[in-house]
């Protein structure tokens, strides 16, 4: 059962799901948001969408499955809604700023103590 707009389950708290909100917005897509509370956990959510019970995800017209993880969402993205890309086209210019991205995904977070 195909939608008729993108569908992003996001929360305020969620800098991936910004991400993801911010490039839809940038490529004038039109979507529906759901907000998860991640924080109080949902059981639904996690059976139905993402078993790892984070955000974003998102679920495309094109098909029924679900996609999380903000880095694959925004490359799909960019791929099915090809107007105003979000990516270089120069492979030099793309590894650029996926090694960009790399730097800042895994700064966003506090490591663990057993990683000090």
């Amino acid at each position: 059962m195909s939608r008729s707009k993108l569908l992003l389950y996001g929360s305020a708290s969620s800098s991936a799901a910004r991400r993801v909100r911010a490039v839809l917005i940038y490529k004038n897509i039109e979507f529906e948001e759901i907000m998860i509370d991640i924080a109080k956990g949902d059981a639904k959510y996690k059976a139905l969408v993402n078993p790892m019970g984070m955000v974003p995800a998102v679920k495309f017209p094109q098909s029924d499955s679900v996609l999380f993880e903000s880095l694959p969402i925004m490359e799909l993205i960019n791929e099915l809604y090809r107007e105003k890309p979000i990516l270089p086209k120069d492979p030099y210019e793309l590894a650029r700023c996926r090694q960009i991205t790399e730097i800042v995904n895994s700064g966003m977070f506090q490591k663990p103590s057993i990683f000090k």
